[in-house]
């Protein structure tokens, strides 16, 4: 039998340094990446999320065309119960391939409890933020999540600096002003360091990146942001540091900078169907941080990006008449069948709530149901195909001790 090789390791402060067999190079490993490879080494696997060192790069949409229908395409119907937050983000992305890029400060292990029912694949997404208390931003081709008071700076951020780079135009050769606009896919691994993505970044457009001693030392979960160009991909990874780059020396490079507590354009509106002083206050009212000035028949207002495209649909509201349209009665019980149920060890009052989406009624007292011993949180696991009513509430039912009649949609619970 060979004999099992294995990479020598050594450890110092702070690096964990390897060696692997028929290589005479040492390769230095951060701390937690040295742990993980270490742990994995000895047979242990490291604590938390699973780590990929060569993730494979995941075909996702790249055009914005295609971004825009694919965050508006439904998700199959699902419920999350107890998932987290990272992997259900990452099923997401992967069913519909559109890039989603979580803020490093939030905790990828959140727990969540979802429950979605054909809604779009951005609406979702945004439910899920909510659950958590982050914000969502939409850059690109990419659907970041991260901390409201960041995160709602990054378009005009992204914009900012856009608008910096096409007023150089001038002093700038077609060539080079064409390369930093260039968009190519940003591929990074678990356990890269930021910095060192920075300086791929900077050194894929010729950029000299000063400042990067503003970049903590952290270890990234890897990502991939399809079709980015040169400000969409830098204001992404340091927007997660709460921090942004200005061009330098006619954008043959960037200096790293903090954000500025506030980033906001200021416009000019002129309102429609009231006094500039009553659009004023209700705009300022509706839209949270909203900053409005009177100006004779104007209204100047300064905020981001998403605030101003709010104030825009306030000024143009969606006057046509949407059809009604004709709701079909539900199926009456005893004539349905559920193509597919598969619940594993869930709360019996979450395949409830799932069951009540698609019309059925159910009816039960709490406290009499509490009194015979019935917990309607206890788990239960249901599999079940092409099954009639009756089968899924036997299923449902009888590891609880309840009792069921049926009667055109609606369901009565008691117990036994």
């Amino acid at each position: 039998m060979g004999r099992s090789v294995r990479p020598e390791v050594k450890l110092f402060d702070p690096v964990v340094c390897v060696r692997f067999p028929g290589s005479s190079a040492e390769h230095e490993i951060p701390p937690m990446a040295g742990l993980a490879v270490l742990l994995c080494l000895i047979g242990v696997a490291p604590p938390g999320p699973e780590v990929v060192l060569n993730r494979p790069h995941p075909q996702l949409v790249a055009s914005d065309k295609n971004f825009k229908k694919a965050i508006q395409r439904p998700l199959i119907s699902a419920t999350w119960y107890n998932s987290r937050l990272r992997s259900v983000l990452q099923q997401i992305s992967e069913s519909q391939r559109v890039a989603v890029l979580l803020d490093r400060r939030i905790d990828p292990t959140s727990k969540i409890i979802i429950d979605q029912n054909g809604q779009s694949a951005i609406a979702v997404i945004r439910m899920i933020a909510a659950r958590v208390s982050v914000d969502v931003s939409l850059v690109g081709n990419t659907v970041c999540l991260g901390p409201p008071k960041s995160i709602s700076k990054l378009r005009t951020l992204v914009k900012f600096r856009s608008d910096e780079l096409f007023a150089l135009a001038s002093r700038l050769t077609q060539g080079r002003l064409r390369e930093l606009s260039t968009r190519r896919t940003l591929h990074w691994n678990d356990l890269d360091r930021p910095a060192d993505l920075i300086r791929r970044i900077a050194e894929g457009y010729k950029l000299k990146a000063d400042g990067l001693d503003h970049v903590p030392h952290d270890l990234w979960a890897g990502s991939t942001l399809p079709a980015v160009n040169a400000t969409e991909a830098l204001s992404m990874v340091l927007i997660q540091f709460d921090l942004t780059f200005a061009w330098t020396d006619r954008a043959a490079g960037i200096r790293i900078l903090p954000v500025p507590d506030e980033v906001s354009i200021q416009l000019p509106y002129t309102p429609r169907g009231m006094s500039p002083r009553q659009a004023a206050q209700l705009w300022a009212r509706k839209i949270f941080g909203l900053h409005t000035e009177v100006n004779g028949q104007r209204v100047l207002v300064r905020g981001t990006i998403e605030q101003h495209e709010a104030v825009e649909k306030l000024l143009k509201p969606d006057r046509r008449r949407r059809p009604k349209k004709n709701v079909p009665r539900p199926t009456p019980l005893n004539r349905r069948r559920f193509s597919k149920l598969k619940f594993e060890r869930v709360p019996a009052i979450t395949l409830i709530q799932k069951l009540e989406t698609t019309g059925i009624v159910f009816k039960y007292n709490v406290k009499r149901l509490a009194a015979a011993g019935i917990d309607l949180n206890q788990p239960i696991s249901i599999d079940l195909k092409n099954a009639l009513a009756e089968e899924v509430f036997d299923a449902m039912c009888q590891p609880l001790g309840l009792h069921y009649k049926m009667s055109g949609v609606t369901v009565i619970l008691k117990p036994k």
